[in-house]
């Protein structure tokens, strides 16, 4: 989870999401919630670590699957966005986006062609959002 600044905390967007998470078959216990601070015009260092953590639990095959509200909580730049989709179909890691429903790999771990080509719109338009 990332969220802009302090004020806004992670209590409602994690409750959220423990809800949609829920209904998608995930038991609390199996969640690892990664939270920080970071502003989506200048990313700092906690949300850096925040995506090393993801690539070293993903590594150590600690992570089944990424899950976030939207694409933008991964990132601003579409070559960022890019580059950790692959990294995630390399390692088998399944990515779910609630907004819009993403679903990344198919149950077999083939990519979805549909979720693949919303991902890159939704990148596409996150860096849009960036330079504006």
């Amino acid at each position: 989870m990332r969220v802009n600044n302090n004020a806004q905390g992670f209590e409602p967007q994690r409750a959220d999401m423990q809800k949609w998470l829920g209904s998608l078959g995930y038991q609390p216990d199996e969640i690892e919630w990664l939270e920080c601070v970071a502003s989506a015009r200048t990313p700092n260092t906690e949300y850096s670590q925040m995506l090393d953590d993801i690539k070293r639990l993903t590594t150590d095959g600690g992570i089944k699957a990424v899950a976030v509200w939207d694409i933008t909580r991964l990132g601003r730049s579409k070559s960022d966005l890019l580059r950790l989709k692959m990294f995630l179909i390399e390692h088998q890691v399944q990515l779910l986006v609630k907004n819009p429903a993403i679903k990344l790999l198919n149950d077999n771990g083939a990519v979805s062609p549909a979720a693949n080509s919303l991902f890159t719109e939704c990148a596409k338009m996150a860096d849009t959002e960036l330079s504006q």
